[in-house]
């Protein structure tokens, strides 16, 4: 509920893109959470190209496993929004 701290919160985040993508183990989440926050802060030119580059890692990342292990890992929630947030263009409601 706090936009400000969630701001800095992702300008600290993406200072260090090479420490997102190698520290932790769902820079996807990551990108997906930094793009809604920028959303609901309005700047939805920067929201979309962090959705952009979600939707890219998350596409690389699931190209990677076996048919299975893609199913499963595609079916993750945060990955499930991110699909149709990409494909429909409609981003999903905040929490309350």
């Amino acid at each position: 509920g706090d936009l400000a701290a969630a701001r800095d919160a992702v300008t600290k985040m993406l200072a260090d893109d090479d420490a997102l993508n190698r520290g932790n183990e769902w820079p996807t989440y990551c990108y997906w959470v930094a793009a809604q926050i920028l959303r609901l802060d309005g700047r939805l030119t920067e929201a979309t190209r962090l959705l952009e580059r979600a939707t890219r890692l998350m596409q690389k990342t699931a190209n990677g496993f076996e048919a299975e292990d893609r199913a499963s890992f595609l079916a993750l929630p945060w990955h499930v929004d991110i699909k149709e947030t990409a494909a429909a263009g409609v981003w999903p409601d905040p929490p309350r």
